[in-house]
């Protein structure tokens, strides 16, 4: 009985980790630990990431404020423009800077990526643009086409739509991909870096 419910459990644990999580590992990552939130602090996180973007092996670097399977959740009320609002419209939010999805090889399924252009301070509440998940765009828009669309989380439907990447596996790789939506805000701090040769050398 012993040996059948350790097989029966590594078997499970196997197929557990074959899911496709929807990213591919980066070669690096590390916290960034800053806690003010005062304009210095803003730019010192801007100017470490683009000191890591361009040291010599560096592929692509970016952060975000909740790594992938880190059991932590960021959830705001969703407000999608044509779309009539339910109670516990609730969606999983994420902060994001530099090139986390190429860092992170999260795959553009249309549209565009999101880039230091895009960078608001208040995102998900303001005029600004967001890019949403492959899951998002096909609960809320008829085909998937959601690009253009506009939406809002705590807040009116102010930002735009630019583009649509791939589902990622944020909470559990036993759970189908949740819808995300993802800004820029410049300050995440959880960074990814890929790179050319050995990480170890970066």
């Amino acid at each position: 009985v012993l040996l059948a419910g350790a097989g029966l459990l590594i078997r499970s644990y196997l197929v557990v980790l074959g899911e496709h999580k929807g990213f591919a590992p980066s070669t690096s990552t590390m916290s960034i630990n800053i806690e003010e939130q005062t304009p210095d602090a803003y730019r010192l996180r801007r100017e470490l990431m683009h000191r890591i973007q361009r040291l010599p092996g560096v592929q692509a670097a970016g952060s975000i404020d909740d790594l992938p399977l880190s059991a932590n959740e960021d959830l705001g009320f969703l407000v999608v423009e044509g779309y009539t609002s339910k109670l516990k419209q609730w969606v999983r939010a994420r902060g994001t800077a530099g090139e986390y999805f190429r860092a992170m090889q999260i795959p553009l399924i249309a549209g565009r990526y999101l880039n230091d252009a895009d960078i608001a301070a208040r995102p998900f509440e303001t005029e600004a643009s967001v890019v949403v998940s492959e899951s998002f765009a096909k609960r809320y828009f008829p085909g998937g086409n959601a690009l253009d669309h506009r939406l809002g989380i705590n807040g009116p439907a102010k930002s735009t739509i630019v583009g649509i990447v791939g589902d990622v596996r944020h909470s559990s790789l036993e759970e189908a991909p949740e819808p995300i939506v993802y800004a820029q805000n410049g300050s995440a701090d959880s960074v990814v870096i890929r790179t050319l040769g050995s990480p170890e050398a970066i």
